[in-house]
């Protein structure tokens, strides 16, 4: 049995194979060309299947590694289902410019990738509530907290996680025990934060408590461990939504503005210095903790092995030690349908494929962040590496605290330049501009408020 199989990446005239060298990694600026080629014939013949025969389309964008894995994927799919794929792969930029001109004429893949831009596709995504409801699309083993964060603010399922990941604190252990101070705790405080970085400088080697600052990261935390309901952004995007309450706001400016005074983290010109997690004082033992997404875990880990450090993991600091977590999973990836489908009962039997099989994601290998499934989680973890495995069991263990559910994923368009304003008026605070950090916290939040005003309007 063959299957056609679409390579179609746009270039300008350059043909490679679709499992060829030639695919940019995402982000990337290379260009990719079509190629056509033909699925290697089933080895069996597929299950019985009424679906069988019917034809979807499939597109996701990513690195060479990913082509390959997901298309080896596809074609087990199609094996084992006797549906058709016509599948296509993309550099970052080429997907979007594709999706772009596709949703323009209501002719979009039937299946597709979307990132934590899929607001701004709402109208072309088909949700997967009824799917699920049947069980076409089983999501029994994800933890509703996880299923959440590929919701819309009305509930509409807009796809699945294809891997996710969160913000975490990574620490150095040993700096902790040098200096005497107990490690961090799932009820630690930004407090006990700065207190412990205070006391690791003073009786450490260690330069800093810490020295590359995810501004944002550590207002939207703040911000919904104030309560439920509070959060940075709300949850449809639509405006702020700490209730004109600046208190976790001011918090942040007053604990790391003012460490970074008295030289307990890094000032803006050391931070601005640090390109990548890679190059950050806490590979050399020179810095004791660091914010990083969870999937970048493993490679920092061995980063940091080199040069003979031990990381391990750890929740964010909280507001106080009953507050909410903060904590929030996010979709790296996710899967969706396009509202256009005209064979959506197919395409919902692939998505159920990438998320739900064991097999499938053994051949993805977490690629794409940790998988959604609990019971494929389990499968990976017991053949990773201890590192790997730290970090599967870390995003899981996020992923069952109650409160996340109640953080926002939200990403509006005003969100980049917010997040510039933020590093702003961090910066402008440690320069001396304002007195107070209420001072600092009040006048961000009469420019973020205009920053929104400008994209409202």
């Amino acid at each position: 049995m063959k299957k056609k199989v679409l390579a179609t990446l746009l270039s300008a005239g350059m043909v490679c194979s679709a499992l060829a060298g030639c695919g940019g990694s995402a982000g990337s600026t290379s260009t990719e060309t079509a190629a056509s080629t033909e699925a290697p014939a089933a080895e069996e013949a597929p299950a019985a299947n009424d679906l069988a025969g019917t034809t979807i389309r499939f597109a996701w964008w990513g690195s060479q590694p990913r082509h390959e894995a997901t298309t080896k994927v596809v074609e087990q799919f199609m094996a084992e289902t006797g549906i058709n794929v016509e599948y296509e792969f993309y550099d970052f930029n080429g997907y979007f410019t594709q999706l772009d001109t596709l949703a323009a004429a209501d002719d979009v893949w039937d299946v597709f990738q979307m990132g934590n831009n899929w607001a701004q596709y709402h109208e072309i995504i088909e949700p997967l509530n009824p799917y699920m409801e049947s069980g076409a699309i089983d999501t029994t083993d994800i933890s509703p907290a996880i299923v959440q964060v590929t919701q819309d603010y009305d509930g509409q399922q807009m796809g699945l996680s294809l891997g996710t990941n969160c913000r975490c604190l990574v620490y150095n252990p040993a700096l902790f025990e040098q200096a005497g101070v107990a490690e961090p705790t799932d009820s630690w405080t930004w407090d006990d934060f700065k207190t412990a970085s205070e006391q690791i400088i003073a009786n450490t080697d260690a330069q800093y408590g810490m020295d590359k600052i995810e501004y944002m990261d550590i207002m939207t935390a703040a911000c919904a461990q104030m309560g439920e309901g509070y959060n940075f952004f709300a949850m449809d995007g639509s405006d702020f939504a700490f209730k004109d309450d600046l208190s976790g706001i001011t918090k942040m400016f007053d604990i790391f503005g003012g460490m970074m005074k008295d030289g307990s983290i890094a000032d803006p010109g050391v931070q601005n210095e640090i390109t990548d997690e890679q190059a950050d004082y806490i590979c050399t033992g020179k810095s004791a903790m660091l914010m990083i997404p969870s999937n970048k875990f493993v490679a920092l880990s061995e980063a940091c092995a080199a040069n003979g450090v031990t990381l391990k993991l750890a929740l964010l600091p909280k507001l106080t030690s009953s507050s909410q977590s903060g904590m929030l999973v996010r979709s790296s990836q996710m899967v969706s349908m396009a509202k256009s489908s005209k064979n959506k009962e197919a395409a919902a039997m692939l998505i159920d494929y990438l998320v739900n099989n064991i097999s499938a994601n053994e051949i993805l290998n977490g690629e794409r962040g940790v998988p959604a499934n609990a019971k494929v989680l389990s499968a990976l973890a017991a053949k990773s590496d201890e590192i790997t495995a730290q970090m599967y069991e870390f995003v899981n263990k996020v992923g069952s605290i109650p409160d996340t559910k109640n953080t926002t994923n939200a990403e509006p368009a005003a969100q980049a330049e917010v997040k510039a304003t933020i590093q702003t008026y961090f910066e402008r605070y440690y320069a001396g501009d304002f007195s107070t950090a209420a001072d600092a916290a009040a006048a961000f939040y009469e420019e973020a408020k205009q920053v929104f005003a400008n994209y409202e309007g």
